[in-house]
């Protein structure tokens, strides 16, 4: 998915603030279809909702950066989320990892460093500069706060309920955005390729978001 994110954005998509919206409104579909596949809006929780609003915050941040920087650079970062996980869980919900979490840990970092090394090339963050590089940390971080949140709703609600619910946060933070006027002109902005493209681009990697 952020490949994808990485050629819509080069060759599609003008500004974060369209990406956002186009993508805010994927899930928008997200939560209509769990509405009707639930029948309702049982075992509604407002924190499922939550954590859809810290996805759009997560998202945007990266959308940011994402047309400056080299896409294996920005993924080496974006992607160092388990990190802030395993930092947040220790802090606020005193959990200690067991050896298989520690495992799982380790094969996405390096998984990320398989994926990001160039033997032509030093470490990643080298290759993307200080500011993108803290704004994408700083998404990390919000996306662990995601994380953390969803965890603490599993105990009352299915994950199938979460990703409904808080596709209704994500969806309904991308509306509300359009409050804003900057981000409602370079959100709608129909551009040189047309909406209708660019929403089919954005739906396919919501697809693999999901």
């Amino acid at each position: 998915s952020n490949v994808i994110d990485k050629i819509s954005v080069d060759h599609a998509i003008e500004t974060p603030q369209q990406f956002m919206f186009l993508l805010s409104q994927f899930y928008s579909l997200v939560f209509l279809v769990w509405v009707f596949a639930s029948g309702g809006f049982q075992g509604f929780s407002i924190l499922a909702v939550g954590v859809g609003v810290l996805l759009f915050v997560l998202y945007y941040l990266y959308a940011v950066v994402l047309s400056d920087e080299d896409i294996t650079s920005v993924i080496a970062i974006h992607q160092s989320e388990p990190l802030f996980v395993l930092i947040l869980a220790a802090l606020l919900l005193k959990e200690v990892p067991s050896s298989r979490e520690l495992l799982g840990f380790l094969l996405v970092l390096l998984g990320i460093f398989w994926f990001t090394y160039s033997p032509k090339k030093s470490v990643a963050v080298a290759l993307i500069s200080t500011r993108s590089a803290v704004i994408l940390a700083i998404s990390a971080f919000v996306g662990a706060s995601a994380t953390i949140l969803s965890d603490t709703v599993l105990v009352d609600i299915s994950v199938f309920d979460i990703v409904g619910q808080s596709a209704l946060g994500y969806g309904g933070a991308g509306l509300f955005a359009l409050l804003i006027g900057h981000y409602r002109r370079a959100a709608l902005d129909p551009g040189r390729l047309g909406m209708a493209r660019k929403a089919g681009l954005i739906a396919s990697t919501g697809v693999f978001d999901l």
